[in-house]
């Protein structure tokens, strides 16, 4: 077996390894060694005056078209990180580890995502991006766990104790950061902030992030995709509404060109490397049709028609499009409720809950309120068992901080 050593455990994050590259961009390769080691001491400070200990260093790269922020080709040095910001948190603790040998990973033409495998005590692994392992999924038939809508990271923490697939909702969102209606006022440096918070905790579960139409410019949408897709997050939602845009479940919905939204649709496709992009359309009668045949015919990952009206149109979508289609179900919305086993038997291969969480907070509020007035300010005792508290609290909370813990200690 043709291979190589790590030659130190430890991980690096997305600055250090921008500061290693110049390290090794500059340094004559017999005196490498030297200054890693140098840098693993802590004699070595990066320009954020931080002392880089946490390197992966291996002799002979074997990778092929790496360009991620966790895997970074130098030459003959390759610098990995197991636990980056793009990467799943399987991340593998041994002291050595052995590369397979040097073989081509065939994505098709153009395609520029990452891929080694290393040689472990329990056999092959693939560091992948959360994007490619939902694709995988996509492509074997998976039953996929339905993406929970979630607002913050307080519902986040809650939701991924029954899916590891989350769902960042506009709707949602809009409602807790600005105690506002989504109709277009999320600012794209908020909702990128509050993705990068949630993968901090969760960086298990994929998310799905609605990008609303992309923040209007075509450029502005591929900036944001890019961050997103950095930092891990599984898969964006791009729509085809115009401003002011509304939720998907009210009437008076504007839509954009098809061509100009095609256009905004395979920007984003082109651009990206491992992230999968939902196509989604807000559009209603026969020009659903047209416009679910057109997102087909492009390479996004999933598609969506928000607002179906009946099994009967679900139907019919099903027969225009081989892609995996994505059902929204939201309380009081037009859809009809369907049972994840019914919506599996019409095709359907993904299936969202875009606001539950944030209804039964807005209704559970109003009822501890209301209790409270109604004792006169006594705080009412819930029936035994179903309390929640300080403790209660503070248990579920500690579990990120356990999160976050384990990751520092594994850096």
């Amino acid at each position: 077996m043709a291979g190589f050593k790590v030659a130190s455990e430890g991980h690096f994050r997305s600055d250090q390894l921008l500061w290693m590259q110049r390290i090794v961009k500059k340094a004559p390769s017999e005196s490498i060694r030297g200054k890693l080691a140098q840098a693993q001491e802590g004699r070595i400070r990066n320009p954020n005056n931080r002392c880089v200990k946490n390197w992966h260093l291996l002799d002979h790269c074997v990778c092929n078209a790496v360009n991620t922020p966790t895997i970074c080709r130098l030459g003959h040095i390759a610098l990995i990180s197991t636990y980056g910001p793009g990467c799943n948190r399987q991340s593998f603790n041994a002291s050595r580890a052995f590369c397979t040998a040097p073989q081509k990973v065939h994505r098709g033409e153009g395609d520029r995502r990452p891929s080694i495998k290393l040689l472990l005590d329990k056999g092959d692994f693939e560091m992948k991006h959360l994007g490619q392992l939902l694709r995988d999924e996509l492509a074997g038939n998976v039953a996929v766990q339905p993406f929970l809508g979630i607002y913050d990271c307080f519902s986040a923490t809650i939701a991924a104790q029954y899916s590891t697939n989350l769902f960042l909702s506009g709707f949602g969102f809009s409602a807790s950061y600005y105690g506002l209606p989504d109709v277009g006022y999320i600012a794209w440096t908020d909702m990128v902030a509050a993705a990068w918070r949630i993968r901090q905790i969760l960086p298990e579960h994929k998310l799905l992030v609605d990008i609303d139409d992309g923040y209007v410019d075509v450029h502005t949408a591929r900036h944001v995709v890019k961050q997103l897709e950095r930092m891990g997050v599984a898969m964006v939602m791009l729509e085809d509404q115009s401003r002011p845009r509304r939720c998907g479940h009210v009437d008076g919905k504007l839509l954009l060109p098809l061509p100009e939204y095609l256009d905004k649709l395979n920007s984003l496709i082109l651009d990206r490397e491992s992230i999968c992009v939902l196509a989604r359309t807000d559009a209603s009668g026969d020009e659903v049709y047209r416009r679910l045949e057109a997102m087909s015919e492009t390479d996004a990952d999933v598609l969506m028609v928000d607002a179906i009206d009946s099994i009967e149109t679900l139907t019919k979508l099903r027969s225009y499009t081989n892609k995996p289609l994505l059902f929204n179900q939201i309380a009081g919305g037009k859809s009809p409720r369907l049972s994840i086993e019914q919506l599996r038997a019409l095709g359907v291969g993904l299936v969202q809950y875009s606001t539950p969480l944030l209804f039964a907070a807005q209704q559970a509020m109003t009822e501890v309120l209301d209790a409270l007035v109604e004792s006169g300010g006594v705080l009412p005792q819930n029936p035994e068992g179903s309390n929640i508290g300080v403790a209660e609290c503070l248990a579920l909370l500690e579990a990120n901080v356990s999160t976050t813990r384990r990751a520092v200690s594994e850096k």
